[in-house]
This record gives structure tokens, sequence and C-alpha cells, in this order.
């Protein structure tokens, strides 16, 4: 179970971060998320799941696919779509981002493969 300490280590990069539930899977919903892409900043709506979830061992998905993307390192992106929470929401293949770092960690390290 997340604790509020781990959430509010979040508020530093997402203030208005809050727990979220569907299926007894936790979330944290991270509403205005600052996602720089290249040299550009976006503000977008992220989901964290910090637990396995389709095959990912931590995964964060977003309100918009980022379309200057389409590649990861030298890897395709494969963005998928996924309706959590009644939302539609868009993630890319990104492994080794470990359950076990600290949640704000795990979302720097999310976020780093996109800029």
């Amino acid at each position: 179970m997340i604790s509020g300490a781990e959430i509010a280590a979040l508020h530093d990069i997402c203030p208005n971060a809050k727990l979220a539930e569907e299926n007894n899977q936790e979330f944290i919903y991270l509403p205005e998320l600052n996602v720089t892409v290249g040299n550009s900043v976006r503000i977008l709506q992220g989901l964290l799941c910090p637990s396995n979830h389709s095959g990912y061992s931590t995964r964060l998905f977003l309100s918009e696919q980022i379309s200057e993307r389409p590649n990861i390192g030298s890897q395709p992106a494969n963005w998928t779509t996924h309706n959590i929470l009644t939302k539609t929401w868009y993630s890319w293949s990104w492994q080794g981002v470990s359950e076990t770092l600290p949640l704000q960690q795990m979302l720097l390290s999310h976020l780093g493969a996109l800029r």
C-alpha cells in the first residue's frame, strides 16, 4: 500500500499528485505533469503505476501520445492505449524501472525516457 508520505514526496514534481485505485491496483494520478520532450515542456495528465502492469514492473501512462517520440533510444516506442479509471491513457515500451525505487525516482526514470 502506498503511503501518504510517498505521495507527498511526489509533490515536488507534481503538486496535486494523489492516490487512485482500480481493481485492487494502486496508481498515482498526476494532474498537470510537466513532461520535457526535447527543448519543450508539455503539461499533461499522468498516471504512475508503481507495480506490475501489462508485463512491465512499473509504468507511466500519459493523457496523450508523444508523437515526437516514435523511438525511445534506439528502439521503437511501441505506443499502446489502455483504459484505466474510465479514461484512455497512452504508454510506451520502457522496461527496467524497478518497483523498489522511491516513487519520485521511479517517475523521473520514466520521464527521462521522453527527453
